[in-house]
């Protein structure tokens, strides 16, 4: 009688270690799901935000381009200038891209992933 309870409990047991490891499985789903909406929603908040940058930026552009046309009196050296102005500001982002676009981006995947479900908050 004692070895068929011992059996009982065994199965039992074995029984509650699945359910734990099943139940940590889909936690583990889940926290994987809620961190991927994470970064998906940041990463199309971002986006439309940097497209009205974007046209706002080429209007912008646009109009200097124009203004310096009538300043210098040439149509070909007002959209030089504001392409000229570009390329350094190109060139001086890809001198800077580390701290200023690569280390932000880092630091928040990485808050994202490793913090816990009640800290994470999508940056602004």
């Amino acid at each position: 009688m004692e070895d068929l309870s011992l059996k009982e409990e065994t199965s039992r047991l074995v029984a509650n270690i699945k359910s734990y490891l099943e139940d940590r499985y889909d936690l583990a789903k889940l926290n994987l799901i809620e961190k991927a909406a994470i970064i998906s929603s940041s990463m199309i908040t971002w986006l439309v935000v940097m497209l009205f940058v974007f046209s706002f930026m080429l209007f912008s552009s646009i109009a200097l381009a124009l203004y310096l046309s009538n300043v210098y009196q040439s149509t070909v050296i007002g959209f030089w200038t504001v392409g000229l102005g570009y390329f350094v500001l190109c060139v001086i982002l890809i001198i800077l891209r580390k701290p200023l676009i690569l280390n932000p981006i880092s630091r928040f995947l990485i808050r994202v992933l490793i913090s816990d479900r009640n800290e994470v908050q999508p940056e602004d």
